[in-house]
C-alpha cells in the first residue's frame, strides 16, 4: 500500500526525530531491519513509500504508527514479558543478572560478564540462551543486538515480575527505611486525612513526576555520559490507616 506523498515525508521526518532521540543511525537500524545502510537512506529520503516498510521501522523503535502520525514519537512503552521468558529468567539467575546488565544498565557485554565473574564461555552460552528467548539479539562475531533505549514501563503479572516487585520493594526499604536515611538516600513515611479528590490529585501528580524523571533518566542513559549513578525508586500509597 503507497501512501500520499506528503504524509510519508512527515512521517519519515517525525522517524528521523526518533531515531536521534533514541541515539540511533541509519546503520543501526539497517541492521536491526536486516536490510544495507544504503537501502535505508534510500527509504528516509524517498518523496514516497511503503506503509508496510514504515511499520517496520515503528515495531523496531517501539513505536506505533499512530505515534508517529501523530508525531509523538516518545511515549512511555508497556513491556511485556511471556511466562516462558519469566521462567527462563527465574530459573537462571545468571542470565537475568546479564541480561539486566546489558538492556537497563546499558553495560557492554565484557563489562557485563567481569561483574558478574562469569568465563567468556559461561557468558557466551548465557548471550546464546537469551538470544533463543528473543530477549536480545546475537549478531555474528559475539556482538550484541539490544532493544533501544526507550521510555518503558513493566506491564502485566508473571512469576519473575511478582517475585521482583516484592522482593527488591522489601531490599529497598530495609536499605533506606529511617529518621534518619543513609547518605544519598531519601525516606519519607507521613499519614493524613483528606478529600478523594485531593488523593486523586496526588496520584495524578506523582504519574507526572514519574514520567517526568523517566524522560531525563532515559535521556541521560542515551547521552553515554560517564558521570551517570544508580538509581533506585520505590513509591507506595494506598488510603488505609496504620493502626487497624
Amino acid at each position: 500500500m503507497k501512501s500520499d506523498r506528503t504524509d510519508y515525508m512527515i512521517v519519515m521526518s517525525h522517524l528521523k526525530t526518533a531515531l536521534k532521540r533514541q541515539k540511533m543511525n541509519y546503520r543501526d537500524l539497517a541492521k536491526g531491519l536486516g536490510l544495507s545502510e544504503s537501502g535505508v537512506k534510500k527509504i528516509f529520503l524517498a518523496r514516497d513509500g511503503s506503509f508496510q516498510r514504515i511499520n517496520e521501522i515503528c515495531a523496531y523503535l517501539g513505536l506505533t504508527l499512530s505515534d508517529v502520525l501523530s508525531g509523538t514519537t516518545e511515549t512511555v512503552r508497556p513491556i511485556h514479558y511471556s511466562n516462558k521468558q519469566q521462567t527462563f529468567l527465574l530459573e537462571t539467575p545468571k542470565a537475568f543478572a546479564l541480561y539486566w546488565k546489558l538492556v537497563y544498565e546499558r553495560d557492554s557485554v565484557e563489562k557485563s560478564i567481569a561483574s558478574l565473574h562469569l568465563s567468556e564461555k559461561s557468558g557466551f552460552s548465557l548471550l546464546r540462551q537469551l538470544d533463543q528467548h528473543r530477549l536480545i539479539k546475537l549478531l555474528p562475531g559475539g556482538r550484541v543486538q539490544l532493544p533501544p533505549i526507550q521510555l518503558i514501563r513493566w506491564a502485566g503479572t508473571g512469576p519473575l515480575v511478582e517475585k521482583i516487585y516484592r522482593e527488591w520493594s522489601q531490599e529497598l526499604v530495609r536499605t533506606v527505611a529511617s529518621p534518619q536515611p543513609p547518605p544519598n538516600a531519601y525516606f519519607l513515611i507521613r499519614y493524613f486525612k483528606i478529600k478523594p479528590k485531593t488523593y486523586a490529585d496526588f496520584l495524578a501528580a506523582l504519574e507526572d513526576l514519574e514520567r517526568e524523571f523517566i524522560r531525563r533518566g532515559t535521556k541521560d542513559m542515551r547521552s553515554e555520559a560517564e558521570d551517570l549513578v544508580h538509581f533506585r525508586w520505590l513509591t507506595a500509597v494506598d488510603n488505609r490507616s496504620f493502626i487497624k
